[in-house]
């Protein structure tokens, strides 16, 4: 009996260690063709506020233009309009745009207000770039300013052609826009794809997984925000690798017992996780339990908790324990809803230059084999002490 039982534990520490070894090995090959594992959208609406601030923000600290035969002119615009149309390459995004607003100066002593309005095209490039345990970094740049139409009341003579030159070299020199990290250090991404349209830009992603995990799940354009679809196996590999990372979860009882998620189910506001409870020392031994759980959102935060625990299988000479009475310790579940928060640019307050931007989750549901979340970015520029 006492060789059975030695023969058990051994067994079942070999089987542990293999299946820790495997959840913290190297993450599958980088093959051509992979499988989207995270996708991002950011609808029209975004994109058309993260180019207007971008513009709004040179346009602010405009200097004044040295017109000959009539001096100074102090220009006040804003830009009003702006369409995205198609371009010509994969990350980037054709527009069309219009200025707005007002040219003042002065014939003799007397002062002269003429409404101001500039038409231009041009081309909204995105890029990411490795930002190392931050993810990727997205950078929006405005280039390709052309076909540019200068309307200048009663003085369009003599204003058009310098005004033509002002604008064209104030577009052209507004700086590159960081974003922020697509990906994070509980979510580190490995390649990406960018795809631009009239309806906004589409990020694909490859994450981590030690083997594919990619989704099949694939968003529309329904939405004036952002949407972020984040696979059910990203999110699995994620807690497996936190899992063996965070070791004994039994606290200050001190037990060595290691958790492994096995399978995750995300479904409408719901999750379903199969867990594996580990003791690897003195008689070694495991339990199956099924944890499920509701998905919310609170503060605009990704939240998952374990409501119900099911016991499905175990060991010979497994002893009783609780998984749920650990939770509020545990770190798998946090780490799962980090990993998806940090698939979107931007998260929370973002400062870039001149300008914030804010992002906001409003929305969340288990679709097919992916967790999909849904919600907005506002673009504020940054009020200047005088």
């Amino acid at each position: 009996m006492l060789l059975l039982l030695a023969c058990s534990a051994e067994d079942v520490t070999a089987e542990f260690e293999a299946r820790k070894a495997a959840a913290l090995g190297p993450p599958a090959p980088l093959e051509a063709g992979w499988e989207q594992e995270v996708v991002l959208l950011l609808g029209e609406e975004v994109v058309t506020r993260m180019v207007t601030g971008a513009v709004d923000a040179e346009l602010a600290k405009a200097k004044p233009v040295d017109v000959a035969g009539v001096g100074k002119v102090k220009l006040k615009t804003t830009l009003e309009d702006l369409k995205l149309v198609k371009a010509q390459c994969d990350g980037c995004v054709g527009v069309r745009g219009r200025l707005e607003g007002t040219a003042n100066f002065k014939v003799g002593k007397v002062k002269k207000t003429l409404p101001l309005t500039v038409k231009f095209k041009g081309q909204v490039e995105f890029a990411s770039i490795d930002a190392g345990l931050r993810g990727r970094n997205l950078v929006m740049s405005l280039r390709k300013i052309q076909d540019l139409e200068v309307e200048v009341g009663s003085f369009g003579a003599q204003l058009g052609k310098p005004l033509r030159t002002w604008s064209q070299e104030l577009l052209e020199e507004i700086e590159d826009v960081d974003l922020g990290p697509v990906g994070s250090k509980d979510l580190p991404l490995r390649d990406v794809r960018l795809q631009g349209s009239p309806q906004g830009l589409r990020i694909e992603a490859l994450a981590s997984c030690v083997e594919p995990c990619g989704t099949s799940v694939d968003p529309d354009w329904g939405g004036e925000g952002f949407q972020v679809v984040v696979s059910e196996g990203l999110l699995l590999d994620t807690a497996r690798k936190t899992a063996f990372e965070e070791g004994d979860i039994s606290g200050e009882h001190a037990l060595d017992i290691w958790a492994e998620p096995t399978s995750l189910d995300v479904d409408g506001d719901r999750f379903e996780m199969e867990l594996r409870l580990w003791r690897i020392e003195g008689s070694g031994w495991w339990r199956d339990y099924t944890l499920r759980g509701p998905l919310a959102l609170e503060r605009g935060h990704l939240k998952l908790s374990a409501d119900e625990l099911e016991e499905v299988d175990k060991s010979d000479g497994a002893a009783v324990v609780d998984p749920l009475a650990w939770l509020g310790e545990w770190l798998i579940l946090d780490t799962m809803a980090e990993s998806a928060h940090g698939a979107f640019p931007a998260r929370d307050a973002f400062v870039v230059g001149d300008l914030q931007l804010t992002t906001t989750l409003k929305e969340l549901n288990g679709e097919g084999d992916a967790l999909v979340l849904a919600g907005d970015l506002a673009v504020h520029g940054l009020s200047k002490k005088k």
